[in-house]
């Protein structure tokens, strides 16, 4: 569902007097407080995790520049919606051999980065990339400065845009927009005092939302055998 078809059903679950809206644009009165509850369900359905695979993102980047220090929101990264890296998740190839010299890069806390990378001859020390890390301002730095052009490949954790116009929709899988709207039902019957159909909400959050923990949750990586 779209955020229109969103608010239709939450004005169908409140068994409100009057047609859905067609359109969000100019509502008022209890029409727009329909909308504002969707639009908060949505948010504070998405900042419940950080880890959301739903928020899980790809890039790659180039290292033509040879800099170590690459601001998300600046060239040659460009990106918009950018929350946080995700350790672990970094490797390189040389664009000129392409990824058959593809390596994995180690992920190194940033005061250990900072130790070893930022320190004496080091700074100026170049080579493959070894380690990369978040800077406490969100940069991702690259230890050694690359000595030439290499391909940087990673994930970072989105912002999930909020609810805005008709057409948008929410990042989670389709089956489960329902809870959505069953958090904007409990938004409903709090400030019109409904109690059931509080109830009603709180159950089908109940039943939902584990299932949405279960699917869009990073599973927890068994380790093998030590020997």
């Amino acid at each position: 569902m779209n955020y229109l078809q969103l608010v239709q059903d939450l004005h169908g679950e409140c068994q409100m007097s009057g047609t859905a809206p067609t359109t969000l644009v100019g509502l008022t009165g209890q029409l727009a407080d329909l909308a504002r509850w969707v639009k908060d369900a949505w948010t504070e359905i998405s900042n419940l995790r950080d880890e959301w695979l739903f928020k899980l993102t790809e890039v790659s980047w180039s290292t033509a520049s040879l800099a170590s220090d690459y601001d998300p929101a600046a060239a040659p990264l460009s990106l918009t919606d950018h929350s946080d890296w995700v350790p672990g998740s970094f490797r390189y190839y040389t664009t000129a051999v392409g990824t058959t010299s593809e390596q994995f890069v180690d992920w190194l806390e940033y005061p250990h980065f900072r130790d070893y990378y930022l320190f004496g001859s080091r700074r100026t020390q170049v080579g493959p990339p070894i380690a990369v890390t978040s800077a406490p301002n969100k940069h991702i730095l690259i230890g050694p400065k690359p000595d030439k052009d290499y391909t940087m490949v990673g994930q970072f954790q989105s912002f999930e845009p909020t609810l805005a116009v008709d057409a948008d929709t929410p990042g989670i899988p389709a089956r489960f927009h329902k809870l959505i709207v069953y958090r904007a039902l409990q938004a409903y019957a709090l400030t019109l005092g409904a109690p059931e159909a509080l109830a009603k909400a709180e159950r089908g959050e109940a039943r939902m939302l584990p299932q949405l923990l279960r699917h869009q949750l990073p599973r927890p990586m068994i380790a093998g055998p030590l020997v």
